[in-house]
C-alpha cells in the first residue's frame, strides 16, 4: 500500500505563549485549521504582536496517523532588560 505525503499533513495547530521564567503556564495565542494540500508543502504565516519568553506549538490533529512540522520560524525583538540581541530570529526544523 503506497502512502502519499499529503496523508501526513497537519490538520489543526495551536500556538501558545508563556511570559514567565518557569514555562509552566501557557496562554493560547491562536488555533488554525490547515487545508490538506494533496502532497504539496503546507505553509502558514501569522503575524501577531505579543510578549513571550516561550512559545509552544501543539499539533491537535492530522490527516493521517502521523503528522509532522518541518520548520518553524519566529522573528521578533528583545525587550529592554532582556538578555539577547536587539533583534532576534529563531528557526527550528524537525526530522
Amino acid at each position: 500500500m503506497a502512502r502519499r505525503p499529503s496523508r501526513h499533513a497537519v490538520k489543526k495547530l495551536a500556538v501558545e505563549r508563556c511570559e514567565t521564567e518557569t514555562a509552566q503556564t501557557f496562554e493560547k495565542v491562536f488555533e488554525v485549521d490547515l487545508q490538506n494540500r494533496e502532497g504539496r508543502l503546507q505553509t502558514e504565516r501569522h503575524q501577531v504582536n505579543l510578549k513571550a519568553k516561550y512559545l509552544k506549538f501543539t499539533l491537535l490533529g492530522g490527516y493521517a496517523e502521523f503528522a509532522t512540522v518541518n520548520r518553524v520560524s519566529v522573528v521578533g525583538a528583545a525587550l529592554d532588560g532582556d538578555d539577547g540581541p536587539d533583534n532576534a530570529t529563531s528557526s527550528g526544523g524537525g526530522h
